[in-house]
C-alpha cells in the first residue's frame, strides 16, 4: 500500500510518495507517524488517508501519549473516530499533517485476489471470459472487440502464463437484477474463470443492507464474493459504493468510478473559495446507466464533509 501526498513544505505544493513500510518505521515516541481518514470522509465515499507526524504532540495529547503510541506507525481511523474528537481537534491536527493519498488500494487489492484466483484454477491452458452487456447502449458490437484486444495483450505481455486460449460466453441481461444474479450463479458453477460486467452501476449510493432495483453491480459483487468469484466492472461511470473492498473483495474495474470525478469538483470548489455552487447536470440518458446522479450524490457526501 502506498500514500502519496504533500511534502513537509506545503508552499511547494508537491506530491511525494510514502509507502506504508516508511510509515511502519515510525512507530517509536522519538518519531511517530499515525494514519487517519482524511477529514472525516466515510471510506467507501472518498478514500483520502492522511499521514501525521504526531512526535511533538505526544506530550500534548489530553488522552496521554500512550493513547497515540499504541496505534504509533499504523492506521489510527477508528480509535479517532470512536473517542468522538470535536472538529477544533481535527482542525488541530492539521499542523502535523505529511502526507495524503485517495486510495486506489482497493482494486490494487482486488487485482492482486483476481490474478491469484486465476493462477491455481485447473483450465488445461484455456480461460473462459463471461461477458455481460447491455444491449441498446452497451451492446455486443461495442465491448467484444475489446475482449479480443485484451486478450492479445495479456498474451503478448505475458499476464496469465498458465493461459493459452480465451473461451467467451455472453448474456444479454437488460440490467435485470435476477438475470445478473441468475448468470453470475450459473457461471461461478460451470467453470466460468472471470465475468466482465454488469453493464449497468447502481443509481444510488447503496450497501449491502440497502439495494434498489436499479442495483445489478451491487448484487452482482454480492454473489460474486459468495463465490469467491472474479469479477470486472467495466461500465463507466460505476458507483463508488463499488470501491469497497471489504464489501467486494473479488470485484476490479479498468474505468473510473462517481467518486474521482465528484473529488474533482470539490476540489476546484474549494480551490477558488466557492462558498456557492449551482451544478446543473442531466441526471441520466437512462434509469439504467445514471452517470451523472452517482458523480452528484458523492458531490453531495463530499460537501457536506467539507462544512
Amino acid at each position: 500500500m502506498v500514500f502519496i501526498g504533500k511534502a513537509v513544505d506545503r508552499m511547494a505544493e508537491n506530491l511525494r510518495t510514502i509507502p506504508m513500510s516508511e510509515v511502519e518505521q515510525h512507530s517509536n515516541e522519538e518519531s511517530c507517524w499515525i494514519i487517519i481518514n482524511g477529514k472525516g470522509y466515510p471510506q467507501m465515499y472518498l478514500p483520502l488517508f492522511q499521514v501525521y507526524d504526531v512526535t511533538t504532540f505526544l506530550s500534548e495529547h489530553p488522552g496521554g501519549a500512550e493513547a497515540i503510541m499504541e496505534f504509533a506507525g499504523k492506521d489510527a481511523t477508528v480509535a479517532f473516530e470512536d473517542v468522538g474528537h470535536s472538529k477544533d481537534a481535527g482542525e488541530m491536527t492539521e499542523e502535523y499533517l505529511i502526507g495524503a493519498k485517495f486510495s486506489v488500494c482497493s482494486f490494487c487489492l482486488s487485482n492482486l485476489q483476481i490474478r491469484s484466483n486465476l493462477s491455481i484454477m485447473d483450465g488445461f491452458g484455456e480461460i473462459t471470459v463471461a461477458l455481460n452487456v447491455f444491449w441498446e447502449y452497451v451492446g455486443w458490437r461495442q465491448t467484444a472487440g475489446a475482449v479480443g484486444v485484451a486478450w492479445d495483450k495479456i498474451q503478448s505481455d505475458g499476464i496469465l502464463p498458465e493461459y493459452s486460449e480465451l473461451n467467451l460466453t455472453w448474456v444479454i441481461s437488460e440490467c435485470d437484477n435476477t438475470v445478473d444474479a441468475g448468470a453470475i450463479i450459473e457461471w461461478a458453477r460451470n467453470g466460468v474463470d472471470v465475468v466482465l460486467g454488469p453493464a449497468c452501476p447502481p443509481c444510488t449510493l447503496l450497501t449491502k443492507k440497502s439495494v434498489s432495483n436499479q442495483s445489478t453491480a451491487v448484487i452482482s459483487g454480492v454473489v460474486a464474493e459468495y463465490f469467491n468469484f472474479p469479477m470486472v466492472i467495466w461500465a463507466p461511470t460505476f458507483s463508488s459504493v463499488l470501491l469497497s473492498a471489504d464489501d467486494y473483495p473479488t470485484m476490479m474495474a479498468p474505468t473510473w468510478s462517481s467518486i474521482s470525478q465528484a473529488r474533482t469538483l470539490a476540489l476546484l470548489f474549494e480551490r477558488y473559495r466557492w462558498s456557492e455552487v449551482a451544478v446543473v447536470y442531466y441526471t441520466a440518458r437512462i434509469d439504467a446507466i445514471p452517470r451523472c446522479s452517482l458523480i452528484i450524490a458523492d458531490l453531495e457526501v463530499g460537501l457536506c464533509c467539507f462544512t
